[in-house]
């Protein structure tokens, strides 16, 4: 059988074939596997293809440990600070710090521990016809209150569209951020594609540079060429799926630790973080960091001007340019191929793994299936799709 793309969901797919007997191979038009699970070295230094966290409590992590992929890195700085009125203030994340904070008033302090309280216990189901917004608006009337949790959507989601973006989606990030926390995979995110590389064995071959312009011939395909679009130039066809989601990303190797390891913009739709901790080897006397602007779906800034405001975000951490000795700059990123939005019904109204019109044809990606969103949904998607085409392949042999 055949997979068409060689990043997370497609190899969790081919690894999931491998492990049940069946050889596969990888098709992936680019020269090394990975989609935006690379990363790239520059110097001493491990960029990944913009600011990646694993969720230690997702249905991703926990699929890759299955699958015999265990995850190793590290968490975010625990002193988180804000970014508002242009100063740097601390990040209420706490029921302490939250009763302390100066950023916020009586109403939203009570607005907010309400939310929090409920958070691990809610069903984000429940709200997937609803968007963000909506669901904002009953839950949240202070100004500030509203901007902290729509940054922390951002955050979770990479979207900055809370008109749009299923509120399913939302509360499952924030939840899973609360309950379980995140990691930052040491070696980069292409470890993790290595890692599953050399879990699949001699069952997987693998060919890069292999661009598909027409369906495979095979008894069972899995389609994970990173996009709606990519799918369905193969297919013939169109699939009603949301908008895509990018990023501004900035990458820096530096000499000096900035003053404040994670600053969340809260009137600013931007966030910088310490990535020390993916250097594989350990960094010494160095650190790694990661910054970001959320774009909205239609937003197509200038990327001179969008540098310079992140750039103003790095020199207010304590990091000048003479700091700086290695870079990698992405102005417009695709951080989400097609986030759920609260007109299609959320996760459930994404495409299925199955294809139905296609029997033997299986979809993954982060655009596909009903479970997780970002590498959880990439995973899972992977992961289901595996297994529907082993069982395609076992029906056929006995219907043959």
């Amino acid at each position: 059988m055949v997979v068409v793309g060689g990043g997370l969901a497609g190899l969790t797919a081919a690894v999931v074939v491998a492990r049940a007997g069946r050889s596969v191979t990888v098709l992936e038009s680019r020269n090394r596997l990975g989609g935006r699970a690379r990363s790239d070295r520059r110097g001493r230094f491990l960029f990944n293809q913009g600011a990646h966290a694993l969720y230690l409590g997702g249905a991703g992590h926990r699929i890759l440990v299955e699958l015999g992929v265990e995850p190793a890195g590290g968490p975010p700085v625990a002193d988180a600070r804000v970014l508002i009125d242009g100063n740097i203030r601390r990040l209420p994340t706490g029921p302490g710090r939250l009763l302390a904070s100066g950023i916020l008033g009586l109403r939203d302090k009570a607005e907010l521990a309400r939310v929090m309280r409920s958070l691990p216990r809610l069903d984000p189901s429940r709200w997937a016809g609803c968007t963000a917004g909506e669901w904002l608006d009953r839950h949240v009337s202070g100004e500030r209150g509203r901007s902290l949790l729509e940054a922390l959507v951002r955050l979770g989601t990479y979207v900055n569209a809370p008109d749009l973006l299923s509120a399913e989606a939302a509360l499952t990030q924030l939840r899973l951020a609360m309950t379980g926390g995140v990691t930052y995979v040491r070696g980069g995110w292409g470890s993790l594609i290595d890692a599953l590389v050399r879990t699949g064995g001699a069952g997987v071959t693998v060919r890069t540079g292999t661009p598909v312009g027409t369906m495979p011939d095979a008894p069972a395909v899995i389609l994970a060429p990173g996009s709606p679009d990519a799918a369905a130039r193969l297919l013939g066809t169109d699939f009603d799926t949301g908008p895509t989601a990018f990023a501004s990303c900035l990458d820096l190797g530096v000499t000096r630790a900035p003053g404040h390891g994670f600053v969340l913009g809260l009137d600013r739709p931007e966030y910088l973080s310490d990535h020390t901790v993916v250097a594989d080897p350990p960094l010494v006397g160095e650190n790694q960091v990661a910054v970001m602007r959320y774009l909205s779906p239609e937003e197509k800034p200038d990327p001179a001007d969008t540098r310079a405001g992140l750039d103003e975000m790095v020199a207010r951490v304590g990091i000048s340019p003479t700091d700086i000795v290695e870079e990698m700059w992405r102005p417009r990123m695709r951080a989400v191929s097609a986030f759920p939005t609260a007109a299609v019904g959320g996760f459930a109204g994404r495409p299925p793994v199955a294809h139905t019109d296609r029997p033997g044809v299986f979809l993954a990606g982060d655009w596909v299936g009903p479970v997780g969103f970002l590498a959880d949904a990439s995973i899972a998607s992977g992961y289901r799709a595996g297994r529907a085409a082993v069982e395609h392949l076992e029906h056929r042999a006995l219907t043959r």
